[in-house]
């Protein structure tokens, strides 16, 4: 989605100041004459008109997934001998902070840093455990099970492209469909096994985290990622709260109303959505009047021991942005070394 991707790499170039160039990836007609304009008022450079055949005939994306989501995997062969480092972000992802000192990190010889994902199963029932387990393993993953989130990478351009990662994974998607469940992510998983360096969730704060009423003493994140189903640019949809992402939704409309794509972004939800959000609300109350349990939001006392779980493992995990003073812990919280934030 165009949109999406601007609002993001328009935030992208107005942080940069020099240290970074942003573009954006397309698939032929994804964009047109308005948003080549945009772009080239605000800095933002077109990697567009591309054409990806081997992506569209990937089973494990037909029906599910638009195969623009694999575009992540051939991205470090288009900058091959351009960049050292990509940092690549997904389009339903919000800055919040300064990219550059990122940039910084010394990989270590690794392919790229990234945030885990699946790690943290203190609170889980044993079959969801289990259930997780073996996936990583039908992915042909070692223990312990190192799995990452691709909605942010921080990518050796070089050794990407000579490890063959791309290819490798997009061979793994053509020869087991039916087990990437993402087909991107599951693949780059597979093909790495772990071989990343982690970074800490500041850089890659995803839905998950954000719903927990103790998400501001997790972290002060610099990059947000929306990576469940509720998008900010969609106001309501079924199972959606009334205030959920309403914050976001509001940082969306004014970004919209400042483009040509004004009316964008009330086209994104219908009055079928209104109607499903005011539902499940009632849904809700009619619940609690019962003293019943609606299915999909958890109780106070779940979501407390969640932030329980969470908060150890984050004080107990090893991240290289830490180590490497990029970050750090301020009362237990993970945020953006002040240090290292350009003035």
């Amino acid at each position: 989605m165009a949109v999406p991707a601007l609002y993001v790499a328009t935030e992208a170039a107005r942080r940069a100041r020099g240290a970074y160039d942003v573009h954006v990836f397309a698939e032929e007609g994804e964009l047109d004459d308005e948003h080549r304009a945009w772009m080239a008022r605000h800095g933002i450079q077109a990697i567009g008109a591309l054409s990806f055949p081997r992506l569209h005939k990937t089973g494990a994306t037909a029906g599910r997934i638009s195969p623009a989501s694999l575009i992540r995997l051939v991205a470090p062969e288009l900058l091959a001998g351009r960049y050292d480092r990509l940092l690549y972000l997904d389009a339903d992802t919000e800055i919040h902070g300064d990219l550059a000192p990122l940039f910084g990190l010394d990989l270590q010889g690794r392919v790229l840093a990234a945030a885990a994902a699946g790690r943290i199963t203190e609170r889980l029932a044993p079959a969801a455990v289990r259930k997780r387990e073996e996936h990583f393993r039908a992915l042909g993953m070692t223990e312990p099970f190192r799995y990452f989130n691709d909605g942010l990478m921080l990518i050796d351009v070089a050794r990407w492209n000579a490890e063959r990662i791309g290819e490798r994974a997009l061979d793994f998607i053509e020869r087991n469909p039916t087990i990437c469940l993402l087909p991107d992510e599951d693949a780059l998983n597979a093909v790495l096994d772990g071989h990343i360096l982690d970074l800490s969730p500041i850089w890659n704060f995803r839905g998950h985290l954000m719903e927990l009423p103790c998400a501001a003493a997790l972290a002060a994140p610099v990059v947000c990622h929306y990576d469940g189903p509720d998008k900010p640019w969609k106001r309501f949809g079924r199972n959606r709260r009334w205030f959920a992402l309403r914050e976001a939704h509001r940082r969306y409309r004014g970004f919209c109303a400042g483009t040509p794509w004004s009316v964008w972004l009330a086209r994104q939800w219908t009055l079928r959505d209104l109607r499903n959000t005011l539902a499940y609300e009632g849904r809700i109350l009619l619940d609690r009047l019962r003293g019943r349990r609606t299915p999909g939001v958890p109780r106070r006392s779940k979501q407390r021991r969640t932030c329980e779980s969470v908060q150890a493992h984050l004080a107990r995990a090893t991240f290289a942005d830490v180590e490497q003073g990029i970050t750090i812990r301020n009362g237990g919280r993970l945020m953006l070394n002040p240090a290292k934030v350009r003035p």
